[in-house]
């Protein structure tokens, strides 16, 4: 949430928060993303892009837990939620197939 609202700002404390905290986490992730793209672990993407998906997808949903019980089945467990969380991530970002989630839940009927 802070990462959100600080960056929707620009000036001094987006650049102190880029450098104090986004910047580190980058350049630690970016070699491990490289080097994944290139065993052919994930699937081959922009870095950045990549990372802020990653960054932003990860922090809303898990500040934003509570509201995912509107639209379905609650996680009242944080384990269930990292577990589909887990899935999720690997499916959607990285390119792995994901079947298997901590809950069996059949897809929503489409609406007309």
């Amino acid at each position: 949430m802070l990462i959100s609202r600080i960056s929707a700002e620009r000036g001094e404390k987006l650049d102190m928060l880029v450098e104090k905290l986004l910047r580190p986490y980058h350049d630690a992730f970016e070699p491990l993303l490289l080097e994944a793209m290139r065993e052919e672990l994930i699937a081959e993407q922009p870095i950045e892009m990549l990372y802020f998906m990653l960054l932003h997808a990860v922090t809303m949903s898990v500040s934003f837990r509570h509201v995912l019980g509107y639209f379905g089945e609650p996680f009242e467990d944080i384990e269930w939620l990292k577990r589909d969380m887990t899935q999720c991530v690997l499916a959607t970002f990285l390119g792995r197939p994901s079947n298997n989630t901590s809950r069996s839940r059949k897809l929503p009927k489409r609406s007309q």
